[in-house]
């Protein structure tokens, strides 16, 4: 086993942080579209750009590290272009998750019985379910609607034990980027 050379050594520090830097940005990015951040990390994205652009005062002349800078070079600028789409689409309003949240926010809002009288509340709940992994960017692939009532019977049967007797009513939410299914008591009994 060869030791590194102190500069290869130093040079190897850099590209680590500059690895956990960029992970660091793009998970601040996924806040900031997910509304849990009030603003857009700018300031951090223009300083790891900088940094990016020369990571150190040494020439890098080891072949790997030469080759593992430009990976994240390539990874930053990618990243770049999906963060800029995706503000566009903010600005635009046409933001799928935006556009999701504003749907539910409106469902949410709006009197219950607003589904088709010949929709079923089990199938009502599936299709926001649907809706909401699409938002996502989630695949439906393998989610039928009688997969979806036996896991529903499921978290009924689970939940019993917690609520009892009473009836339980489930609402689709979307939590960090995943689809969840609430389980509250039902509100107005007799309302199905």
């Amino acid at each position: 086993m060869t030791s590194l050379d102190p500069t290869q050594s130093k040079i190897s520090e850099e590209l680590k942080g500059l690895e956990a830097s960029l992970q660091h940005l793009k998970l601040e990015y996924e806040r900031y579209f997910l509304g849990q951040r009030p603003g857009e990390p700018a300031r951090e994205r223009a300083e790891l750009a900088r940094r990016l652009q020369r990571p150190g005062s040494e020439p890098i002349r080891n072949t790997a590290s030469r080759f593992a800078l430009n990976g994240l070079k390539d990874r930053f600028q990618t990243f770049s272009r999906k963060w800029d789409r995706t503000q566009g689409e903010i600005e635009a309003g046409t933001y799928t998750r935006h556009r999701f949240k504003a749907r539910l926010r409106e469902t949410q809002s709006a009197p219950k019985p607003t589904r088709p009288a010949a929709m079923s509340e089990e199938d009502a709940l599936f299709q926001a379910y649907r809706e909401a992994n699409e938002a996502c960017g989630k695949t439906n692939q393998g989610l039928t609607p009688e997969r979806f009532k036996q896991a529903l019977d499921r978290h009924r049967t689970q939940l019993g034990r917690q609520f009892g007797d009473a009836p339980i009513e489930f609402d689709v939410q979307i939590d960090e980027g995943r689809v969840r299914l609430r389980a509250r008591k039902q509100t107005h009994p007799g309302t199905h």
